[in-house]
């Protein structure tokens, strides 16, 4: 079933930082750091519901190889995934 993937500004903003702060560390790093999101949203696109609801109706999936997880809302009335933040798992979320 296709579902339709919506970011808010903040997890694109998430998402952007983290990149440019693995691309000053190591160019390969960021290479290997965008995969890792891409194949985490994959999965959450493929299956919403496998990622158990954490908090306010919000589900986190944590990316495998990175300290990341991915919250986001899934509305299973209009098949519609929203991407609400990347956040990092040892820092304070409003770092």
């Amino acid at each position: 079933m296709p579902y339709t993937v919506l970011y808010h500004i903040n997890a694109k903003s998430d998402i952007t930082s983290a990149k440019l702060w693995y691309k000053d560390k190591l160019l390969s790093l960021e290479k290997r750091f965008v995969i890792s999101i891409r194949k985490t949203i994959n999965q959450i696109t493929t299956n919403p519901l496998a990622f158990e609801v954490k908090y306010r109706d919000t589900r986190i999936a944590f990316t495998p190889t990175f300290p990341y997880g991915i919250h986001y809302h899934f509305n299973s009335k209009t098949n519609t995934i929203t991407i609400l933040a990347l956040l990092h798992t040892s820092l304070a979320p409003n770092y």
